[in-house]
């Protein structure tokens, strides 16, 4: 399964069943949320903000979800209206795959 250029990983489709989330509803997220970079993943979240004028009524159950993309494929799909503060708390990298030891150490 497909949502404009990403597919939908085994991991997410299962994640979405078990919280209600449709394909239409992840579609929403990923055109109108806001885009955060962060330990080697895009996380897309819809905030209050993000949503357009005359769509809020329609749109408001999916304030905080959260969709994480890793690479061409949707890794996961959740919701917490808190996200935005967590996620960009996250450092920028993976520090494991950017670790080098110290020459001394």
């Amino acid at each position: 399964m497909q949502i404009n250029k990403y597919r939908i990983s085994p991991h997410a489709a299962r994640r979405m069943a078990q919280r209600n989330v449709t394909v239409g509803d992840v579609a929403l997220v990923l055109r109108f949320g806001q885009i955060v970079y962060r330990t080697s993943a895009e996380f897309y979240f819809l905030g209050r903000r993000d949503i357009p004028r005359g769509m809020e009524q329609a749109m408001d159950a999916l304030v905080g979800t959260t969709v994480v993309v890793e690479g061409d494929a949707i890794s996961t799909v959740y919701r917490s209206r808190r996200a935005l503060t967590r996620i960009k708390r996250k450092h920028k990298w993976h520090r494991a795959r950017n670790y080098r030891p110290r020459a001394g150490a």
